[in-house]
């Protein structure tokens, strides 16, 4: 049951009775006002919305106003069959809201007069407006033009003026109430109401309603009821798992939002919200076209569970001020963006058959630069329109909510700056996807499609706002220790890489060495391991650190740690990457030595110059925060001096294949390789830097890890451009280092602008990467030392005398 927030009286009642009528009566004059000035904008919005809709695609083809108004004065009632039933339906319920949202505006508390005024005008208005509408599509076609859709919107206008005489003081005082709730629990509520209004809603489009068992029966003989789980027509692999995703995203919002506003046991709370979505597949046999399938239950069951999960996470167990902001609770957020983001770049870009030739490119723009707003939805049903709406909304909805609470804690920034760059990443966000759709010849790029993507970031964004600005929840300052388990982050970012891995296989631009990384047997098992490889060779070095910051450990300590550094990426390389892939790297074995040593061997020296490159970068970032640092600093040169001759002696002059040495500067002169080592240091120190102030919730370090990145593009580009050979002269062409690295494949290296853009593509993508595999571990460090070094504050005088005084 919604609760009402008690609202201010003026004077006391005299009895019980006088309360009673004063409630029945519905809202006062002032709340009335309220109401009305909130619903005033969405009236004229709405109504602009039904003028358009209805005259899109805006193809204007001049009549004389004889000949319109013969056309007009012999339109028929067209005999539809229940393909056409939607139709209907759709025309209906756009003038539903069209006359609920009016007459509420002109609805007045107490006169009963100008209420039935106010009634019979909105009803007549939009009788009015129907007409004209049908009489201008005369202009416009393809629009069709008949005596259906006035008397469907005749209908829909009085079931809303019938709706606002029946519910309209209730969505007043919900209204109201809404504006007044600051609790929490209250809120939730709300929002969870709304939400499963939406839910049934949209799971009941397009009402082609049927009691007919005849339909019924040939509804399931077309396959669109499917009573056993999991076995639903769609063969490819690729669709279904997309379906059984987005069900299952679908039900998590319901699930966090139950699990913050009930008092019912967690079990309860499941089986009603499973309960409620096997009633929507219940109902959804009466629906006509709609597919009733029980698998959308077990989805909802899962959503649902990972939503009440999260809100057990999430209720508060101590009071606000008291709670600490963890960087764990930071890493978390960074890794929850960040794999969202990579949801929405792989569900708007699939299949990823990006093309770049310019006639197609030319042809793509002119189309959108020429198709007026929301035409593209006119050439398909109701259904999908707003399938596509709540597609384009829905997914951007939450990137707005995750960019609002990064934002939060970002605290040097002033608040303004803040919510300026939340919207501003929306839209960039949004820009990005629509501007990457221009090169999918499966994808239709759309002015349209940008703004409501806009639109659902923004408001996600303002409820985020709403809900940090309540009393209760507000986020606390209070700086702790973070948790010293940071392996949700760790697993949400494997999964991000793992997701990101698989979308690449499908990537013709990326560079073929990097695509064939990834199993063509077994693609989903290969990226995830691959994934776990990459974590591991990221972010081992900053574990090691966190490990060395306790205090109690020798220098010499870090030897060892190298040393398992190198042996586990090996074992999980082996795992994920074909073996063929690792030959071409390190090379064919060729000194007949037992079982697989040879190329353990010289994978581990290979290998040895990013171990002992990542410790020192992530030494030198933690520093001043590391106990024994000096220790620490110099037995890692000396180990680094001692090891760097042995790398080059075995992977450079002892190679068992060219592959690499070819790609240095003179065959690999001592030189070329020490720019190479160069290189890959200032990228790890700029990681590392960036990672100490991401997982201080760019609290500590903010600066310096921003400027670090920043210069670390053209530094490291000038120390591998000064160690790659420029010219390599192999399979009848020419070529350089960084276009055999770089390019898609043999047949298309890259022109040197598009190269500079795949170098810095590439150093992006490496310098995010290592920052966020090292962020959680790093972060650890740096909260800790500064929870230690924080200054007390200064102890208050305890006040005799009452307060206020």
């Amino acid at each position: 049951m919604t609760v009402v927030p008690e609202l201010p009286v003026t004077h006391q009642p005299l009895s019980g009775q006088s309360t009673q009528r004063r409630r029945r009566s519905g809202p006062r004059d002032g709340e009335s006002t309220e109401a009305r000035r909130f619903l005033l904008p969405f009236a004229f919005m709405f109504t602009v919305f039904v003028i358009y809709g209805s005259l899109v695609p805006l193809h204007f083809q001049r009549h004389a106003w004889e000949e319109a108004w013969a056309l007009f004065s012999n339109i028929r009632y067209l005999n539809l069959g229940i393909g056409s039933r939607a139709d209907w339906v759709a025309n209906i319920l756009l003038f539903v809201p069209l006359a609920f949202l009016w007459l509420g505006v002109f609805w007045h508390a107490k006169s009963i007069v100008w209420r039935i005024v106010a009634t019979l005008f909105v009803l007549l208005t939009c009788v009015s407006l129907s007409v004209a509408i049908e009489f201008v599509q005369i202009f416009f076609p393809p629009r069709t033009v008949s005596l259906n859709d006035i008397y469907a919107e005749t209908i829909g206008a009085t079931v809303g003026v019938f709706l606002w005489w029946l519910v309209g003081a209730s969505v007043t005082r919900w209204y109201l109430g809404w504006r007044a709730a600051e609790g929490p629990m209250g809120f939730a509520q709300r929002l969870l109401y709304g939400y499963l209004f939406l839910l049934f809603g949209y799971n009941l489009l397009p009402l082609d309603l049927t009691i007919s068992p005849a339909e019924i029966y040939h509804k399931w003989h077309a396959g669109r009821i499917f009573l056993i789980p999991f076995i639903s027509g769609q063969t490819e692999l690729v669709p279904r798992l997309y379906g059984y995703l987005t069900d299952v995203l679908i039900w998590i919002p319901a699930g966090l939002l139950a699990g913050l506003c009930s008092r019912h046991k967690t079990t309860q709370i499941w089986l009603k919200l499973t309960s409620a979505a096997a009633l929507i597949e219940f109902l959804q046999i009466f629906v006509y076209t709609r597919v009733t399938d029980t698998t959308d239950i077990f989805t909802a069951g899962i959503g649902s569970a990972i939503g009440i999960w999260l809100a057990l996470r999430w209720r508060p167990e101590q009071p606000d001020a008291e709670q600490p902001e963890t960087g764990a609770n930071t890493g978390g957020l960074v890794a929850g963006t960040l794999l969202w983001l990579a949801l929405i770049f792989v569900v708007f870009w699939f299949p990823f058959d990006f093309r770049t030739d310019g006639a197609f490119l030319r042809s793509r723009i002119d189309e959108i630069t020429t198709r007026v707003p929301f035409a593209i939805y006119y050439f398909g049903t109701e259904y999908r329109a707003i399938t596509e709406v709540f597609h384009k909304v829905g997914f951007f909805f939450p990137l707005g909510m995750l960019f609002v609470l990064l934002g939060a804690k970002v605290r040097t920034a002033p608040p303004l700056l803040r919510k300026i760059a939340v919207l501003a990443g929306v839209a960039i966000v949004a820009a990005s996807v629509e501007v990457g759709q221009l090169f999918l010849p499966g994808k239709f790029s759309d002015l349209t499609d940008c703004a409501l993507e806009m639109a659902g970031g923004w408001a996600g964004a303002a409820l985020a706002w709403r809900i940090l600005s309540m009393r209760h929840i507000r986020p606390a300052h209070v700086t702790a220790p973070p948790r010293k388990n940071p392996w949700l982050f760790a697993g949400g970012l494997v999964l991000m890489l793992a997701l990101l891995l698989l979308a690449a296989k499908f990537i013709p631009t990326v560079p073929y060495n990097v695509r064939k990384l990834i199993a063509a047997e077994h693609p989903v098992v290969s990226a995830l391991a691959l994934a776990c490889a990459i974590a591991w060779l990221l972010g081992f070095p900053a574990w090691a650190a966190m490990h060395l910051a306790t205090g109690s450990h020798r220098p010499t300590r870090m030897l060892p740690l190298l040393l398992i550094h190198g042996i586990g990426a090996w074992i999980l390389f082996r795992i994920s990457a074909p073996l063929e892939m690792i030959h071409k790297i390190v090379g064919t074995p060729i000194l007949d030595w037992p079982w697989e040593w040879e190329s353990i061997g010289r994978f581990l020296s290979l290998f040895t110059l990013w171990s002992v490159v990542s410790f020192g970068a992530v030494l030198i970032s933690v520093r001043t925060r590391l106990p024994r640092a000096g220790g620490f600093l110099r037995v890692w040169a000396v180990a680094t001096l001692a090891l760097l001759p042995v790398i080059y002696v075995v992977v450079i002059k002892e190679a068992a294949t060219d592959n690499l040495v070819e790609l240095l500067v003179g065959g690999g002169a001592p030189m070329a390789f020490m720019w190479v080592a160069a290189g890959v240091f200032m990228l790890a120190l700029a990681g590392a830097q960036l990672a100490c102030a991401l997982g201080s919730g760019m609290r500590v370090g903010a600066m310096r890890g921003l400027l670090w990145g920043a210069t670390s593009f053209p530094l490291t580009y000038f120390a591998l451009h000064a160690g790659f050979e420029p010219y390599i002269i192999k399979y009848g062409q020419v070529f350089s280092a960084f276009q055999f690295l770089l390019s898609q494949d043999r047949a298309h290296y890259a022109a040197p602008t598009e190269l500079l853009l795949r170098y810095g593509f590439a150093h992006g993508i490496l310098l995010f990467a290592i920052a966020a595999s090292q962020a959680p571990f790093l972060g650890h460090i740096v909260l800790s030392n500064a929870s230690r070094t924080k200054p007390a504050a200064p102890k208050q005088e305890r006040r005799l005398g009452p307060r206020g005084t």
